[in-house]
């Protein structure tokens, strides 16, 4: 999933990773776990760490250089033209 983040998800990652240490941490109090995991859930959620997430996402998993391959594929056929055509001028032709 780390090639769909950008820099600004970093925080939210850090934030994620330091509630599901709480939650596994012994010196936690047990209302402060659930309390923890709760929130882990939504913000693992939210960056697409789940199943589910990726699903709706639209995210798949791939292994192998055949995924690098694709993965930088769209990357480049996302990125935005020097020079746009607007349709409604070659309509008007």
């Amino acid at each position: 999933m780390a090639p769909e983040w950008t820099e600004s998800d970093r925080h939210t990652l850090f934030l994620a990773a330091r509630l599901i240490q709480q939650v596994w941490d012994d010196d936690t109090s047990p209302a402060s776990r659930v309390t923890s995991a709760t929130e882990a859930r939504h913000l693992l959620r939210e960056c697409g760490l789940t199943p589910m997430a990726r699903r709706s996402l639209q995210w798949e998993i791939d292994r192998g250089e055949a995924a690098t391959e694709r993965t930088n594929q769209r990357r480049a056929s996302s990125r935005p033209r020097s020079v746009v055509s607007d349709p409604r001028i070659a309509a008007a032709k």
